[in-house]
């Protein structure tokens, strides 16, 4: 604890860089009475602690010479303040110096003398000169003047130990309270730092956790790689092995550009935007990027998927066909496809010849429609490109090129919509839709049986958009940018994302 003084108005505190000092109540009773008489404190007694500073000395220490001024402390706040006080105070200073310096004279003086009569001594006994009788009364007198002048220099000599010893003891206090003093900061400093080390290490740990929670939570692959429940919700495809061959036959058409994601986390950011239709904004934000940034990534992973995996969707040939258990009727067994529209909502064109083409009346939005046919394995095996949403089924069954993919004896299932049968008739196809009642009162037999077998069949194409339609970025109303046609490419943005939706559907088990 840092020592004040204990003078009754004096703030004076030991503290680190003050040169003021501070000394001890003195031991010695009578001197300690003295000190306490002269701090005129009533009621109160000194303490091992009590310390008294140096601005109460005359000369800045007190002094153990009972002829010092500073013997006893002087300078109060009660004391009276002028120059004539002044005067009287360094007065006593000067008549205390003259004093000291006359005793040390003096001392010198009879220390001389001794020295001078040990010499005529010595010289005495070797000259011999002398009768006995003299010699051992000049040698008692020589011997007694020698004793005392021996005793007052022995004394002086020991008076001024004793004051260089009580000068070096004051020094001595005075360093030990300031280590003292330095001692208890070093104390309080290192318990401090042992609260602050506690302190940090539990910050670091916590922040470990943290770090460890948020790269756990971060959408990265390295996170999600051994939980295919992730790699499933995220992307649509079924594992990660699936999702790393995908990587492999996808990165070549990509170019690698200068970007914080790495070339992973750029295909799984456009699976989801695929899979789960997040704002461009959010996926910024998730990958510590800019929005712009995102949309280039998409746009480029985009199309490396539909040239790598676009392939996927394709009309197999007759000979690789194989019927599930569903096509085992004998009506069913020539069955090449099964086909149906779905219409995809887009924001409102500004252009009035567009808003006209997509408006779908049924459903009173802007919408595109394709055309999608699936295997009898339910497999999708074509897809329409993109028209608007006005069309009819007929008319986009006709112009997108489905009827050039059969052959004649190919029969193909679809709705009530799908009025074409002589069309497929030319090509020497047949097209199944459920038969109509035409005016009669209800369905033959065999119409009511053949119904119900097409009806099981065809299902599974409404399944196959279900999952197509999964992929949340259909779900919602595409921006007209999704739908433009890029200047480079021949297929709309929108054709491409049908497209390798429909591969990773086709990446995926089965639905028969």
């Amino acid at each position: 604890m840092p020592a004040h003084c204990c003078c009754v108005g004096c703030n004076s505190r030991q503290q680190k860089g003050c040169e003021t000092k501070f000394f001890r109540i003195p031991k010695d009773d009578m001197l300690r009475n003295k000190w306490i008489a002269a701090l005129r404190r009533e009621n109160w007694l000194p303490t091992d602690h009590t310390r008294i500073c140096s601005k109460h000395f005359i000369k800045g220490c007190s002094s153990r010479d009972s002829g010092d001024p500073d013997f006893v402390p002087t300078i109060f706040s009660y004391t009276p303040v002028g120059k004539k006080n002044d005067y009287v105070l360094q007065a006593k200073v000067q008549w205390h110096q003259r004093l000291v310096e006359r005793d040390y004279a003096k001392q010198k003086t009879i220390a001389a003398k001794a020295l001078l009569s040990l010499r005529t001594f010595e010289e005495s006994n070797v000259s011999g000169t002398s009768t006995q009788t003299d010699r051992c009364m000049c040698h008692t007198s020589t011997q007694t003047d020698i004793d005392v002048s021996l005793m007052q220099l022995i004394l002086a000599i020991n008076r001024q130990f004793k004051v260089q010893l009580d000068t070096l003891q004051k020094e001595k206090d005075v360093l030990l309270n300031d280590l003292a003093a330095h001692l208890h900061e070093l104390n309080d400093v290192q318990c401090k730092n042992v609260e602050l080390t506690k302190k940090l290490k539990a910050a670091d740990d916590k922040n470990a956790i943290l770090m460890k929670s948020f790269e756990q939570k971060s959408i990265e692959f390295k996170n999600m790689q051994d939980n295919d429940k992730k790699i499933k919700f995220y992307t649509g495809l079924p594992n990660s092995d699936t999702f790393l061959s995908l990587f492999e036959e996808t990165c070549t058409h990509a170019k690698r550009h200068k970007t914080k994601l790495k070339h992973k986390d750029e295909l799984l950011m456009t699976l989801i935007k695929l899979r789960r239709n997040l704002a461009m904004e959010d996926l910024a934000y998730r990958y510590d990027t800019t929005v712009s940034q995102v949309t280039k990534i998409f746009h480029r992973w985009l199309q490396a998927l539909y040239i790598a995996v676009g392939g996927l969707v394709m009309w197999p040939e007759s000979d690789e066909m194989e019927l599930t258990e569903v096509f085992q009727n004998d009506s069913l067994r020539k069955v090449r496809c099964i086909i149906d529209c779905t219409e995809i909502f887009i924001e409102r064109p500004s252009i009035l010849k567009a808003r006209a083409q997509t408006y779908f009346n049924y459903k009173r939005h802007n919408t595109v429609k394709v055309l999608v046919a699936i295997s009898p394995t339910g497999a999708v095996i074509f897809l329409s490109p993109c028209w608007g949403g006005r069309v009819s089924d007929r008319e986009i069954t006709l112009k997108s090129g489905l009827l050039e993919k059969l052959l004649p004896g190919d029969t193909v299932l679809a709705d009530r919509g799908f009025t074409m049968e002589e069309e497929f008739s030319f090509r020497g196809a047949k097209l199944m839709i459920p038969a109509f009642t035409k005016r009669r009162k209800q369905l033959s037999a065999k119409e009511v049986e053949e119904s119900r077998f097409m009806s099981r069949a065809r299902i599974h194409v409404e399944r196959v958009i279900g999952r197509i339609k999964d992929f949340e970025i259909l779900q919602g109303t595409l921006p007209l940018t999704l739908t433009k046609r890029p200047s480079c490419n021949t297929e709309t943005t929108c054709d491409k994302i049908l497209t390798v939706i429909g591969a990773i559907v086709n990446m995926n088990d089965p639905i028969l």
